[in-house]
């Protein structure tokens, strides 16, 4: 490992990399919809998905944080757009993203043999898997943390410019998030309980 990266971006690299592989999920949807033109059209314009390389290899180390913001803001307007072309291509389209999401929630608590027996345990493994900017950025804003509850607030939304950038509105990513976060929470402990609010302010909570 090059003595210039940190623990820290490896871990937010992994997430880049969590997000990828949901989208690599959806785009089968325009395959089977013989959709390729559009989604080749897409990946000309953002380019292609990260190779299975080690992240030395790759990243400008001149420039560790601009070279992670970059992959994050590719990684999102590519995925809008590939949601987008769904979107219009088919009325159920919503749904089944939602699904995939899910399923690949479920997914990653299996790939990590997550396990958390309290709210603040599960609160520490999303944040392990979900994008939600850079670190710097601190989205998430814990208002409440008990033994048998967590409520914390995404006090900004990072998501927002990415995603309307490509016609799609912010709000759908928020559900398909909240599906992602629902099926690995509800598969790495069926005693938990995970509830998402969208109103004046994003309000997450877990309890068990």
């Amino acid at each position: 490992m090059s003595q210039f990266l940190a623990p820290i971006h490896t871990w937010l690299f992994n997430k880049i990399l969590i997000l990828e592989d949901v989208e690599k999920e959806i785009a089968k949807g325009l395959e089977t919809q013989n959709l390729q033109e559009k989604q080749e059209a897409i990946l000309e314009k953002y380019g292609q998905f990260i190779p299975d390389q080690p992240l030395e290899t790759m990243i400008d180390q001149s420039n560790i944080h601009g070279w992670l913001q970059e992959r994050i803001t590719v990684a999102e307007r590519r995925q809008a757009a590939l949601v987008n072309i769904l979107l219009e291509s088919s009325e159920n389209a919503l749904e089944g993203i939602q699904n995939i999401y899910e399923n690949k929630g479920r997914e990653h608590a299996r790939r990590l043999n997550a396990k958390a027996t309290e709210p603040a345990e599960m609160f520490n493994l999303l944040g392990d898997v979900l994008l939600e900017g850079m670190p710097c950025d601190r989205v998430n804003r814990l208002i409440e943390q008990e033994e048998d509850k967590v409520i914390w607030q995404t006090a900004v939304c990072v998501h927002k410019n990415n995603w309307e950038q490509e016609s799609v509105p912010v709000e759908h990513y928020y559900h398909f998030r909240e599906a992602f976060t629902r099926g690995f929470v509800e598969e790495t402990n069926s005693a938990m309980r995970y509830t998402y609010t969208l109103g004046e302010e994003q309000l997450h909570e877990l309890t068990i």
